[in-house]
């Protein structure tokens, strides 16, 4: 996926759950892979899910790489919810 694209889709997850705080807001990226934003109490909660296996470091990496903006570091936790495997990452919003 471009990066201009990846840029955009991050930016209009962003906005949407700016706007409406606690709400999930996703999309669809390559390779079945799904994106999720929820702002609480000042948090960004990002998560990368597909189906039958794990997103990878490296994809939460790239993803992070055209957030809005610089992100510095975070621990990544993985998740399972039936056949769907997440993994998430928490960070401040508005940096």
């Amino acid at each position: 996926m471009p990066s201009i694209a990846l840029a955009a889709i991050c930016q209009s997850l962003y906005n949407q759950a700016i706007l409406k705080p606690g709400a999930m807001f996703s999309a669809i990226l390559a390779r079945g892979l799904m994106i999720y934003v929820r702002i609480n109490d000042n948090q960004v909660d990002l998560l990368l899910s597909r189906e039958t296996i794990y997103p990878s470091k490296s994809e939460l990496n790239t993803v992070l790489k055209y957030w809005p903006w610089r992100i510095k570091e975070v621990q990544p936790e993985t998740l399972q919810h039936k056949n769907r495997y997440y993994i998430k990452a928490k960070f401040p919003c508005c940096q």
